[in-house]
């Protein structure tokens, strides 16, 4: 959901157009393209600011300076967390 939002806002593209393949040679494979990494960072942050749960948690994942700018690394570790915890849930019921 967060992905279609920057979308919308044209930050992500997530189909991206392929660059044109010269003769012999295999196309390369289109992956999704943030287009504006600071600002989805910042509309994560926001979004996480206020909630002292959530921002424990990330300050938790000790993401080195660079990885704290690709919002790719943010959600991946995020979603692994609430998967494991959502797993752990569905084992004890």
């Amino acid at each position: 959901m967060f992905k279609d939002w920057c979308g919308l806002n044209g930050w992500y593209d997530s189909e991206p157009l392929p660059p044109p393949a010269e003769e012999g040679e295999e196309p390369i494979p289109v992956r999704p393209v943030w287009l504006a990494k600071g600002k989805a960072t910042a509309a994560l942050r926001s979004a996480i600011t206020g909630n002292e749960e959530i921002e424990n948690l990330v300050q938790g994942f000790q993401l080195s300076d660079e990885e704290r700018k690709e919002p790719d690394v943010i959600l991946k570790h995020l979603q692994e967390h609430f998967m494991a915890s959502e797993g752990v849930l569905t084992e004890r019921t």
